[in-house]
């Protein structure tokens, strides 16, 4: 699809969620997380006015807050562009990662009900067909689901929308560490000895668990990143 028709079409869909500068920060930040908006692309005020048929206030408006994200990052030669993830901020993500989804085992452990534990290893299983197959992506969206159903068995409703966040940029990473040799199988793995510590109730084992398999995916994700680094 031609990606001013996407741009469009998202610019619509966030069109009743508040103001004019709302939709157009929603549309662009919805862009650049799917990977839609590439890093480096220019974010010019005036083509983005005329894309979406608006005047260049509310566009102006939309791109300090993205730059404020750090969705959003200045150029010196080229203006405002969609902005690039830095190893650093790989290592920032996974940081938060390891210590949200360690504390929701933990909580989990005490409060989950059998409910979650189906869902848990129901989510988990799609994953291991998912890898037979070479699915990645597929993985990789389920990878989200299982984390999501890990924080809502919690029953923290912030911890939940704290995860919720960090999901969101996750989503700007190239590739997922799932298409790395056997990163699925042992992503599986770990995903059952977090359940594993759930069903007998061990906080303990469930948190240390929950770091581990979020320590052994930034291991992967860095080798990935620098890999990519010496082939640039």
């Amino acid at each position: 699809m031609d990606t001013d028709l996407a741009m469009k079409r998202l610019y619509d869909r966030f069109g009743g969620n508040g103001s004019t500068a709302d939709a157009i920060h929603d549309a662009v930040s919805e862009g650049i997380l799917s990977r839609l908006l590439a890093p480096g692309r220019r974010l010019g005020e005036e083509r983005l006015a005329a894309l979406f048929s608006v005047s260049r206030t509310p566009v102006r408006e939309a791109l300090m807050r993205l730059e404020s994200e750090s969705l959003v990052s200045r150029n010196r030669r080229s203006g405002l562009v969609v902005a690039d993830v830095s190893a650093e901020q790989i290592l920032e993500v996974y940081a938060i990662r390891e210590a949200l989804d360690g504390l929701a085992a933990r909580q989990a452990a005490n409060f989950h009900s059998p409910v979650d534990i189906a869902a848990l290893e129901r989510i988990n299983d799609q994953m291991a067909h998912a890898a037979d197959e070479g699915a990645w992506a597929r993985m990789a969206t389920l990878n989200v689901e299982f984390h999501t159903a890990l924080a809502r068995a919690s029953r923290n409703e912030l911890l939940q929308r704290f995860i919720d966040q960090v999901h969101q940029a996750v989503r700007r990473f190239s590739r997922t560490t799932f298409a790395e040799p056997g990163r699925a199988e042992h992503a599986i793995d770990e995903h059952r000895a977090i359940i594993d510590a759930l069903r007998v109730q061990d906080p303990d084992a469930a948190e240390a668990a929950a770091r581990r398999h979020m320590h052994n995916a930034l291991s992967v994700r860095m080798t990935m990143t620098l890999d990519q680094t010496a082939e640039a």
